[in-house]
């Protein structure tokens, strides 16, 4: 129940932020992988493990970082002011624009994938792209680990 709130506190804050259609497609259309995923969960892991051994005052700092919306001016701001999480980033082999898109993109497919699982109602169809709704429904079974791993909720 706990995973459900925090999606939903997620995908709402993050869809909030958006205020230019071209935002919304480019996340619709973000193509999910496991290779992807993955990236993104270990520079997750890299940034949590950052903010933990930073000082107290940078470790507030990162832990309130804005990941939406996915914008080169965003990237190139976080990665001016926080270059140890982009030096995390990189090393999982994302750019950080490219962090923050497969991230919010995962956290909105997957919770709608997995609202339509709980509720046995479809979501619009035109909501999750195809192969993101079929590479989702495929890991069904791993999407509540991979969710935690993505969030900062479970520093």
């Amino acid at each position: 129940m706990r995973i459900f709130l925090v999606m939903s506190f997620l995908v709402c804050s993050a869809l909030s932020g958006f205020t230019e259609e071209p935002d919304k497609a480019e996340i619709r259309n973000c193509l999910l992988t496991m290779r992807n995923v993955e990236q993104t969960i270990a520079a997750t892991d890299a940034i949590k493990k950052s903010a933990k051994s930073a000082t107290p005052e940078l470790r507030q700092r990162i832990e309130r970082i804005k990941w939406e919306p996915p914008s080169n001016e965003h990237a190139q701001e976080i990665d001016k002011n926080f270059p140890q999480v982009a030096t995390a980033i990189r090393r999982s082999g994302l750019t950080t624009r490219d962090y923050m898109l497969i991230r919010i993109a995962f956290l909105i497919d997957a919770y709608l994938v997995s609202s339509e699982k709980s509720s046995g109602s479809p979501a619009d169809e035109d909501a999750v792209l195809p192969q993101n709704r079929e590479f989702l429904n495929a890991h069904i079974n791993q999407l509540k680990n991979l969710l935690q791993r993505m969030s900062f909720d479970n520093q």
